[in-house]
């Protein structure tokens, strides 16, 4: 018998599977992590080649929300972070293990979740009553660590 899930990546082509797994050269790397500091990534380096970041949200429903958002393009896309979720803050480490450090496919992934943030909250918005109806004070703003 076939293990949950080995199906699914039998049928997904090799290229697809395997585009973006390597780790970024130096200065690939530099360009990713200095885009990704002005977004509020911190770079996790020299102690591990990893880039990191805290969104908060208002709820534990807005984070998990948003979670879940990312969970689909993480099965898509079949690379999955490592995350922490403690009610409204989720802390998220992106690195490819396979790589031995940060490739393309994190750089992609801290992109969808920038982007997904503000719309876990619009769906928040939409479950309290509409827009408005629920105004976040965060605003799926992100911590600044020291």
């Amino acid at each position: 018998m076939l293990a949950r899930g080995a199906l699914r990546h039998a049928r997904r082509p090799l290229a697809r599977s395997l585009a973006g797994r390597a780790a970024l050269d130096a200065e690939e790397r530099e360009v990713a992590v200095v885009a990704l500091k002005r977004r509020g990534w911190r770079d996790d380096s020299p102690e591990r080649d990893s880039v990191s970041k805290t969104f908060e949200f208002d709820s534990f429903n807005d984070a998990f929300g948003w979670m879940a958002r990312v969970a689909l393009f993480a099965e898509a896309t079949d690379h999955h972070p490592e995350w922490r979720n403690v009610y409204g803050t989720v802390d998220v480490t992106l690195s490819t293990h396979s790589a031995g450090g940060v490739s393309h496919r994190d750089a992609a992934m801290a992109d969808f979740m920038d982007s997904a943030a503000p719309a876990a909250l619009d769906v928040a918005d939409f479950i309290r009553g509409g827009p408005g109806g629920g105004a976040s004070k965060k605003g799926g703003r992100v911590e600044e660590s020291p």
